[in-house]
């Protein structure tokens, strides 16, 4: 496989600087430039398919993107829940990544080698600013098609296990390390004392676009010098999660439409416990300035995670994306929590506690009918 390093880019810029000096070099569509500047029969830009999982968290969605990405010939596969946000695992050396470090090495917040992630390959982290788009990043000279898997969750549920996750330390060590970029030396050592460490990370979570319920936690044990109780986690949960109206399924439907041209059928995943619809990116009304790029294809599976165990739903979704084995998920009951309560003991506290319609503001709420046309 030829590789192209990084001293491309001063070739690159010293050819559009001769003989296209009016393309924007910081903007849009690195590939085409490469494309333009190598040759257009260059076997490396054969076109791929790119494998996508898009879905609201505590979903599953990591278990299907790492399963995905068990097969290299799968690959890139990339998991986002808000099409802004995105993780990618692909050939180290492939022209995604290379197009990535040359082109959107500034987006880029964090890399990983971690044991999920095949050998030869790379994970990326990085988050769409300063005007580049998923067109940018995703050019459909190299795509082709998009399949995406999306899966819905009783939102109850989703809720719970959304704020549990948020109380071990290895989500604790997560955030932080997003934070920084890198794995940092100062991650919370769940052998260690809890309370006497939560105390050394109050500043970290005081910067804006942190985690909230972090910053409660250690405002907490350096304000009161204890761990959150039952009652404390009652009370966050309620004042966060009770009664707004988060439009986590009608935001997710609309973006499926608007990004991806499939209409979701709420009635199919309710009758069958899956719904397959078929549409395509038009990148020109995804960004003007790529009028004249063609459309992508799209393959789009949206399914119950409550009917993933049934063999007919798992059958459809291993043939979908060509899964062979599904991982297993992370088990919360073997994490080590930065409260005071037993995390197994807390979800069935708060499942308990509330409802599907306690977590919206009326009745009349759309989002609660849609979860309710949906089976839920």
């Amino acid at each position: 496989m030829k590789v192209y390093s990084q001293t491309y880019e001063s070739d690159i810029r010293r050819y559009y600087s001769m003989y296209s000096p009016s393309v924007n070099m910081d903007k849009h569509a690195g590939l085409i430039k490469w494309k333009k500047y190598i040759g257009d029969d260059d076997a490396e830009f054969q076109k791929k398919e790119l494998n996508m999982v898009f879905s609201v968290g505590k979903t599953a969605s990591t278990t299907i993107y790492r399963s995905w990405a068990i097969d290299v010939n799968k690959l890139p596969v990339c998991h986002t829940h808000c099409l802004n946000w995105f993780s990618v695992i692909d050939l180290e050396d492939s022209v995604f990544m290379q197009n990535m470090r040359i082109n959107f090495k500034n987006l880029i917040f964090f890399t990983s080698k971690s044991s999920y992630v095949p050998d030869g390959c790379i994970e990326i982290k990085f988050n769409l600013k300063n005007g580049v788009t998923f067109g940018d990043v995703f050019p459909n000279l190299l795509f082709d098609c998009v399949n995406v898997v999306t899966l819905t969750r009783d939102p109850v549920s989703r809720r719970i296990s959304q704020f549990l996750n948020t109380l071990t330390c290895e989500s604790l060590n997560s955030a932080l390390d997003s934070m920084s970029g890198e794995t940092k030396s100062r991650n919370i050592d769940p052998t260690s004392n809890i309370l006497t460490q939560l105390k050394t990370f109050q500043d970290d979570f005081k910067k804006p676009g942190t985690c909230q319920i972090s910053r409660i936690l250690t405002n907490m044990a350096c304000d009161e010098n204890r761990l959150a109780n039952e009652d404390d986690l009652v009370t966050i949960f309620k004042n966060m999660l009770i009664g707004t109206e988060l439009n986590e399924y009608n935001w997710l439907f609309h973006r499926i439409k608007l990004m991806m041209g499939v209409t979701v059928l709420p009635s199919d995943i309710l009758k069958h416990g899956y719904s397959i619809q078929y549409g395509s990116i038009d990148y020109s009304k995804v960004d003007p300035s790529l009028k004249d790029s063609n459309s992508i294809d799209v393959n789009s599976i949206v399914f119950k995670m409550e009917n993933f165990s049934e063999p007919n739903v798992t059958q459809i979704m291993k043939d979908f994306t060509g899964i062979k084995n599904i991982l297993h998920s992370r088990n919360i009951s073997k994490e080590v929590p930065i409260v005071g309560v037993d995390l197994v003991k807390m979800k069935n506290v708060l499942r308990n506690a509330f409802n599907l319609e306690s977590l919206y503001r009326t009745e009349a709420s759309q989002e609660l009918s849609l979860v309710k046309s949906i089976g839920y």
